[in-house]
């Protein structure tokens, strides 16, 4: 009975709520009246929009088309992403990734403004990489050691860990799961912009180190400054790796890992790398880590798959997510709701449009939590609305991102965070009391970047 009661209680998963988007979007494809842009070279025609005969849409046709347009738009970035899988599963199952997090926490322990930094440098990049968004939290007892030798507060063990990899998820250049999908989907070259998301990135990145070091520094000399009523670390539980040394193995397969995605960054920016040259790279990468690990071909094979296994949830979840597209390119409503959308952000100019799509995309992700279900839902409008508004594909982009990843530390109803807070033993309270400040500054730092992409037409 009480099981019974757990199960009640428990929140939606994003499958189900894509799949009941695309149910209401059906409804509302037999409402909305079909209409259509002039295009030029696949981009919209501002003031274009005219009305077309009704298309109800068969909803046979539209389960038969699924899987046809997921393989034609997104098939490259499912192997991609395994291939991405199948390399973070040779760090993770050869513990190169633990130990590494681990030893520099131990040589910095006692040093706030010099830890806090190059932790930030790790799992920033991991983050941009989509690598650490749903497994962060199994590093938070770690946040709590580091924590507790700095005489900070348990507040401060969860930011540490989740601060450093969310931030650097928000604006990714390099993300397959937000930044890549978005791309295919808007129909512009993969990994393209990245300059300047790599220069927002770490601004906000930049910014974090500042503040956690600013609060660290504030509660280790007056403890009565911390967002917490009370400080207690007794009876955390830590994983002792203080008797383990890292291997020249695992540390080869770590700087294999590292050398290749700077390889592909710079051969995205010199040599024109998409997304199949990043599935080569790191498929390349994952099997050299193995032999390095010291596995046979065998061993090696298989801990590659399991980690390309990890992503058939998100791969499914995509395929899905394309229901939605497929009901509105089949029934004509695409552009009809671009253009009604289109009204109001119009009036707003494209200044405050950006910023209209970034607030929009903030508050959809507090139902829809996956960033790339998110994207699948409103990327195929918010493309083609950004041409209708004066905007370039690419700032529409960066809009849907950064609301994407804005609103995913701030959701008081994210399982991660509230099992995080929970085993550090403070509550959602003290979470909003510590990152509020920091939000509302990433808000104008996030806004006033909308504003220069428009301002340059980047």
């Amino acid at each position: 009975m009480e099981t019974a009661k757990k199960q009640e209680k428990k929140g939606m998963g994003t499958i189900s709520i894509v799949l009941i988007m695309a149910v209401i979007i059906y409804i509302l494809s037999m409402i909305i009246p079909s209409g259509t842009y002039d295009r030029v070279d696949n981009q919209v025609i501002p003031g274009s929009y005219h009305q077309v005969e009704k298309v109800f849409v068969n909803p046979l046709m539209v389960i038969k088309n699924i899987p046809v347009m997921a393989w034609q738009g997104m098939g490259k970035l499912f192997i991609s992403m395994m291939c991405v899988g199948g390399a973070i599963s040779v760090l993770t199952e050869s513990r190169a990734l633990d130990l590494g997090i681990y030893k520099i926490t131990e040589k910095f322990r006692d040093k706030a403004l010099l830890l806090i930094p190059i932790l930030f440098v790790f799992t920033g990049f991991l983050g941009s990489l989509g690598a650490l968004i749903s497994t962060i939290v199994a590093f938070v007892p770690l946040g709590m050691v580091i924590s507790k030798r700095l005489k900070v507060d348990n507040v401060f063990a969860i930011a540490l860990m989740y601060l450093g990899s969310y931030t650097g998820f928000l604006a990714s250049p390099i993300s397959p799961l937000t930044t890549a999908l978005g791309q295919e989907i808007a129909g512009i070259p993969v990994f393209s912009g990245a300059g300047f998301r790599t220069v927002l990135t770490l601004t906000l990145l930049g910014v974090t180190v500042v503040y956690l070091c600013w609060y660290a520094a504030r509660v280790r000399k007056d403890p009565t400054k911390s967002v917490m009523e009370h400080i207690d670390f007794d009876d955390i539980a830590e994983e002792d790796m203080s008797g383990e040394t890292m291997s020249k193995r695992q540390a080869g397969a770590l700087i294999m890992f590292f050398a290749s995605f700077l390889f592909f960054a710079y051969g995205s920016i010199k040599l024109k790398f998409g997304t199949t040259d990043l599935a080569a790279i790191m498929l390349t990468e994952s099997i050299i880590s193995t032999l390095i690990c010291g596995w046979n071909l065998d061993e090696g094979i298989k801990v590659i798959v399991k980690g390309a296994q990890n992503m058939v949830y998100t791969i499914f979840l995509m395929i899905i997510g394309m229901s939605i597209t497929v009901i509105l390119n089949m029934s004509g409503i695409t552009d009809s709701i671009v253009y009604y959308l289109s009204i109001p952000l119009n009036a707003m100019g494209t200044y405050m449009a950006s910023i209209g799509m970034f607030i929009a995309n903030a508050i959809i992700n507090l139902v829809i939590t996956s960033g790339s279900g998110q994207c699948m839902v409103v990327m195929p409008i918010m493309a083609p609305l950004a041409d209708v508004v004066g905007i370039t594909r690419q700032t529409a982009i960066l809009a849907y991102q950064c609301g994407d990843g804005f609103t995913n530390l701030l959701n008081p109803i994210n399982v991660m965070l509230l099992g995080s807070l929970g085993l550090a033993k403070c509550s959602m309270k003290h979470w909003f009391k510590l990152v509020l400040p920091l939000y509302a500054v990433f808000f104008v730092i996030i806004c006033a970047a909308l504003c220069v992409a428009v301002a340059i037409g980047w």
